[in-house]
């Protein structure tokens, strides 16, 4: 889920691991376009330290570079790794199990089960309309599970939730940049947001009916082909059915 900053709004701090176009406004700006993961900046700061550090703070920095990075795949540096095995040192090793494979609700198995069964593509892109859905993050984890399809090398998920349609994008190709490609097909840039190949953004709807929430996600998904040099032409096919 990204949340927008209020423009011309003063932070007292920034860190960041995405390069900013312009100088942050900000008392103090820590930005590392190369450390792969926000946690890195932070857990970096607490190793030099040298404190106890606790261990749910030790474990959330832990899963934060390990989700970032891709188990690490994503590492461009060894201070990275290095990073990564020093923080480990302080975490509860159970809990970070949990976190990694948490147990999910029937309601998880549902929209997959409804996100499999309605997903369609068009050329390498592979698309699921959720609908109303009881939690944002279920978009993002749907737009993961698609992606895994064979073949696929764009997958993109959306869901209605509390008058917004929230989007998920992910890609496979390293030569594009997700974030990037959302937003250039969201009518308000600054609504959408990501890097390399995770991107995600919400846009507000409001209290519409069915018809005016798919003649929304139709809109976005035409954007998206021409982004994409999808021809709009032809009908969809329904590769999970």
């Amino acid at each position: 889920m990204n949340n927008s900053f209020p423009n011309k709004r003063k932070a007292n701090l920034v860190i960041d691991q995405h390069a900013s176009v312009s100088k942050p406004l900000a008392d103090l700006a820590v930005i590392d376009p190369d450390c792969g993961a926000t946690c890195v900046i932070l857990a970096q700061a607490l190793l030099l330290l040298s404190i106890e550090i606790p261990a749910k703070v030790a474990t959330a920095l832990a899963y934060g570079i390990l989700s970032d990075t891709l188990n690490l795949y994503r590492a461009k540096r060894p201070d990275v790794i290095q990073t990564y095995l020093d923080i480990l040192k302080f975490c509860d090793m159970k809990m970070l199990a949990r976190i990694q494979n948490p147990l999910k609700p029937r309601t998880f198995f549902a929209t997959l089960g409804q996100a499999i069964q309605n997903a369609f593509a068009r050329q390498k892109l592979i698309v699921s309309h959720l609908g109303e859905v009881e939690n944002p993050d279920l978009i993002s984890q749907v737009a993961d599970f698609l992606l895994t399809y064979k073949g696929m090398q764009w997958a993109l998920c959306t869901g209605h939730y509390k008058d917004k349609l929230y989007v998920s994008l992910r890609i496979t190709n390293p030569k594009m940049d997700a974030g990037e490609v959302l937003r250039d097909v969201f009518i308000n840039r600054d609504e959408a947001g990501g890097h390399d190949s995770i991107a995600g953004g919400s846009f507000y709807v409001g209290k519409a009916g069915e018809e005016q929430w798919q003649e929304a996600e139709q809109a976005l998904i035409e954007r998206l082909q021409k982004r994409l040099r999808i021809p709009l032409k032809g009908e969809p096919y329904f590769p999970l059915r």
